[in-house]
């Protein structure tokens, strides 16, 4: 009896995390800017404290906040309109160059691998490249790429009113705990705990990803690369993404060098600048600045990509590993769970330290 009552609360436990998975991915539009705006309100919690103890008024510092998020919507709005004007005007000259550049390699790869006999036609893949290539087809590729960031600029006003319908609340967190807590001394360090994680990982984040997005276009600029302002706040966004972001912007950066860069010393050059870059702020400098706090198992955060890349896409893959942080430290604070804490990443020992300095802190 009680093998088969354990059965059922597992099925019903895998029920719950489809439903929920099933939830979050319908209601993304609701959810993902929701995120945003609790996470952001968590990080910037310390400097609202800052602000309090100096006897700041709320509304001034409302106010520097919107001055903040206009100005950021304003400086994307700037780059990517401006990008999008320079490509529709350069659409010809870039199709151009992605068919001479290629163009040798395609040929090369038929006749390598045997693809002209496999589909009995010399120009399979030559007129497919190339149909896509053309102004035409490329035109339609960054309507869809900047299509993609006007939803984004309208998940930023969102993200905005999330923001500040969680702020009442997190400044007031102590009374709010109170109010489910009669004892409230754990979940109080538990929330701080969350604070304090999730604001060290998101400053050194930004931090690592302007240097990478400066480095990138002072690059580009160098070697005379188009765009080299869009393509350093590519980076600066993509390298959000825990350990593929700074693949993928490196990669994308580099093949568009290729079309543009006629020297191979010059090109080798360019492609081994921004691979030092990433290596140096993103393998070097991000776990120094970083510390021991996030020592969490690479293979959880590898499934945590894939399930919130799945279900948010870009969006989750962001918001993927500061959401690992909060389970983690939740796990590790409770008495049943802490195994599972343990097994996401080694957990720290100043979790113990804490709780037995503050027992009676309300």
């Amino acid at each position: 009896m009680e093998k088969n009552v354990k059965t059922i609360k597992v099925i019903l436990s895998v029920l719950m995390l489809i439903l929920f998975a099933y939830l979050f991915k319908t209601l993304s539009f609701l959810f993902i800017p929701l995120s945003f705006g609790i996470f952001l309100t968590l990080i910037m919690l310390p400097a609202f404290k800052w602000l309090k103890k100096r006897k700041i008024p709320y509304f001034v510092t409302f106010i520097l906040i919107i001055l903040i998020f206009g100005l950021a919507i304003k400086g994307t709005s700037l780059i990517v309109r401006d990008t999008a004007k320079q490509i529709g005007e350069q659409s010809e000259k870039i199709s151009q160059q992605f068919k001479k550049k290629l163009e040798p390699i395609i040929t090369n790869s038929e006749q390598w691998f045997g693809i002209n006999e496999a589909l009995e036609s010399d120009d399979f893949i030559k007129e497919n490249i190339e149909g896509v290539l053309t102004s035409k087809g490329f035109g339609s590729f960054m309507k869809l790429s900047f299509g993609t960031a006007k939803k984004i600029m309208q998940g930023l006003f969102l993200t905005l009113f999330f923001f500040f319908l969680s702020l009442g609340a997190v400044l007031h967190y102590k009374e709010k705990i109170a109010q489910f807590s009669g004892d409230n001394s754990k979940y109080v360090t538990i929330f701080e705990e969350l604070v304090n994680s999730l604001s060290v990982f998101l400053r050194v984040k930004t931090l690592i990803s302007l240097a990478t997005g400066v480095s990138f276009t002072i690059v580009a600029y160098i070697f005379k690369v188009d765009f080299p302002i869009f393509w350093g706040f590519f980076a600066f966004i993509i390298n959000y993404i825990q350990m593929v972001g700074s693949i993928i912007s490196t990669a994308v950066v580099v093949v568009f060098g290729y079309l543009q860069i006629d020297n191979l010393a010059g090109f080798a050059l360019f492609a081994g600048l921004l691979a030092g870059a990433q290596v140096l702020f993103g393998s070097i400098l991000e776990p120094i600045l970083m510390g021991k706090s996030f020592s969490i198992n690479t293979i959880f955060i590898v499934i945590n990509l894939i399930l919130w890349g799945y279900l948010w896409g870009i969006s989750g893959m962001i918001l993927s590993v500061p959401i690992l942080v909060v389970i983690k430290i939740i796990l590790d604070y409770s008495e049943n769970y802490r195994k599972l804490g343990t097994l996401l990443g080694s957990r720290k020992q100043l979790i113990d330290n804490v709780i037995k300095k503050r027992p009676g802190r309300g």
